[in-house]
């Protein structure tokens, strides 16, 4: 797994590397702006409407896509059960719930799974992403982000699901595919010539935005509950009820369960900065998930390898 994801993690040292190094004298928080502006607004509709142009849809990919939607919303309700009794501010609140049920499914769902399950899986990574989270990171995150935002001074209004790129391409992808509109040749070139470094970036936006302080540490002791949630509920939602529901084959579920698991989505700091979140607490809580993610994908592998997590 390691030497396969050798290049992705190149890619995130840049990132890392532009926190110290400032080039240009621009931060690494300003790049992350940027880059996601560029990513969101251009690479990532570009790739959607490349891909849900050309994909076949089937009861199958309706059940996973209920199963990632079932498990998202679910560590949405737990997240907040968990923290709403907290005497913490609402943008703390906000930003941990974020955190904890948004997964990065584009960032680092699509070199993961491409690496350990075959890229053939990279798709299901897509559809998640595009038919699952974005939609509602855009419509309940933004919803959950405005209510419990600092209102002190005024706040622009939340982001709604029209005003992204990326849903709109999402739209017109799947409206092409149904009424089976052949994509043109030199278009879909054009279309895979822009998204080839969508990635990179992707990842580089991780990279600027993996930070630690010592000061954190103790507020990161109090957040283990919700971290450890976040990681290893998700899959095991995903194994529960795959033993109801079925799935088609053991790499399959394997795929399912790892791109669940996955850290917290680097455009979440973008609702954060939008509504003054907490961006310390998602900080935390993006840092956090990564290592413990890129720590316990292989434990999950080595378990379903001997047999300890039966597979359907």
């Amino acid at each position: 797994m390691w030497t396969g994801l050798l290049p992705y993690l190149g890619y995130i040292a840049i990132g890392l590397g532009w926190q110290y190094l400032k080039p240009f004298q621009i931060t690494a928080n300003l790049l992350r702006r940027y880059l996601n502006a560029i990513i969101f607004s251009i690479l990532v509709p570009a790739y959607l409407l490349l891909f849900l142009w050309q994909v076949k849809f089937s009861a199958h990919l309706g059940r996973q896509l209920l199963m990632f939607l079932v498990v998202v919303t679910g560590m949405f309700a737990v997240s907040w059960l968990l923290l709403h009794r907290k005497k913490w501010s609402g943008a703390v609140k906000a930003s941990l719930i974020l955190a904890a049920s948004m997964p990065a499914v584009f960032a680092l769902g699509m070199p993961v799974v491409g690496t350990t399950t075959g890229t053939w899986a990279v798709g299901m990574a897509v559809e998640f992403g595009a038919l699952v989270v974005l939609p509602l990171m855009f419509s309940l995150g933004s919803l959950l982000a405005y209510r419990l935002a600092d209102k002190s001074q005024p706040l622009p209004p939340p982001i709604m699901l029209h005003e992204m790129p990326a849903i709109w391409a999402a739209l017109a992808g799947l409206v092409l595919n149904v009424f089976e509109i052949r994509m043109p040749d030199g278009f879909s070139l054009w279309l895979r010539q822009l998204t080839d470094g969508m990635l990179p970036l992707l990842l580089i936006t991780v990279g600027t935005s993996l930070i630690w302080r010592k000061s954190w540490n103790r507020i990161a002791i109090k957040l283990l509950p919700l971290l450890l949630i976040s990681v290893f509920m998700p899959p095991l939602m995903i194994w529960g009820m795959a033993q109801v529901f079925g799935v088609r084959g053991p790499q399959t579920l394997a795929t399912m369960m790892i791109l669940s698991m996955l850290p917290s989505m680097a455009l979440g700091f973008t609702l954060c900065e939008r509504y003054r979140l907490d961006i310390v607490a998602y900080n935390i809580m993006f840092t956090a998930t990564t290592v413990l993610a890129l720590l316990s994908i292989p434990l999950l592998l080595a378990a379903m390898g001997r047999g300890w997590l039966p597979l359907v």
